[in-house]
């Protein structure tokens, strides 16, 4: 069975850690070790760790390393480059809770769609919560007209996905192109650049299975990026694709690190995409987006404003 290697970050998570750590030792998957690096916790996190990590099994142990506060999404990249070398990594948040079978259905889809010789990410949809769990709302980026597990194209992933990183599972290509990013000082990348660099040089496969209770709070990191209202989500939208000054940054400069270092890794299919949204954003390249043929995102509101975003120059 192969190895995972789970890979969590704390920061003062005592009120909902335990419940996370609770659903990896549920999990169905056994052969799974799990690295956590702290921020520096000034409640009882550390408490709850140093329990599970007494607690560790030859199916799950816990280790606790022991490293600087880097913040976010450093403290993920650090840590994933400090750990054993394994079959499989899986990124995890201190808020959520996974459903049994995440990791053992991910190590499936690797193992059916997979391949060791090229970046491979597996991620999936989850069900959003609030603080309480209390259920909201099912993921949004679910084409049920391909099989629940399927292999994503470069054109679907570059703009949406609904991918993060909580959900990844991912091989030692993935791991390897970070350890060059950081030894280049690469910028602070983690899940939009996992997801580009992936479908452009090598794989995406996603499930629409939902693989966790994915909970929305006040202190959650990325609480403003999926809300649950569709008035609010057109708001967020908007806000993200024509107002914020760094809305389109983080698919932007993951598109341009890709082109300028890993330009030879780019599959032939995908460069002329890759091109187009890399920058110099001339008139050209925004006329040739506008018209690209073939939809960017599942939902017809979120293509149009996408494609409005491309006429202004946005991306």
């Amino acid at each position: 069975m192969e190895e995972v290697a789970i890979i969590v970050a704390t920061y003062n998570g005592g009120k909902y850690l335990r419940e996370q750590l609770d659903s990896i030792v549920n999990q169905t998957y056994k052969n799974i070790k799990v690295y956590i690096h702290d921020d520096g916790s000034k409640d009882n996190t550390l408490e709850i760790i140093n329990e599970f990590v007494e607690k560790s099994s030859p199916k799950c142990t816990f280790q606790l390393l022991e490293s600087q506060p880097f913040g976010y999404p450093q403290c993920f990249i650090h840590t994933l480059l400090q750990v054993p070398r394994a079959s499989y990594y899986a990124f995890c948040d201190q808020d959520d809770v996974w459903n049994p079978s995440k990791i053992e259905d991910g190590v499936k889809a690797m193992e059916k769609y997979g391949d060791e010789s090229q970046a491979t990410l597996f991620y999936s949809a989850v069900d959003y919560y609030d603080g309480e769990l209390n259920y909201i709302r099912s993921a949004r980026f679910a084409n049920k007209k391909k099989p629940v597990t399927s292999i994503y194209s470069l054109q679907e992933m570059l703009l949406g996905g609904e991918a993060m990183g909580m959900t990844f599972l991912f091989n030692n290509k993935v791991r390897d192109v970070f350890s060059e990013i950081v030894k280049e000082n690469g910028s602070d990348f983690k899940d939009t650049f996992i997801k580009i660099y992936c479908a452009a040089c090598g794989k995406v496969i996603y499930s629409y299975k939902p693989c966790a209770k994915y909970r929305r709070h006040s202190n959650a990191t990325t609480v403003g990026m999926n809300p649950s209202g569709k008035l609010q989500r057109v708001v967020n939208m908007s806000k993200k694709i024509f107002i914020d000054k760094d809305g389109m940054e983080s698919i932007q400069s993951s598109v341009n690190y890709i082109c300028t270092h890993f330009h030879n890794r780019i599959k032939p299919d995908n460069k002329e995409i890759m091109s187009a949204f890399a920058e110099p954003n001339s008139a050209k390249k925004r006329m040739k987006k506008i018209f690209w043929n073939g939809r960017f995102r599942l939902k017809l509101v979120d293509e149009l404003g996408y494609r409005f975003a491309f006429l202004i120059g946005r991306i």
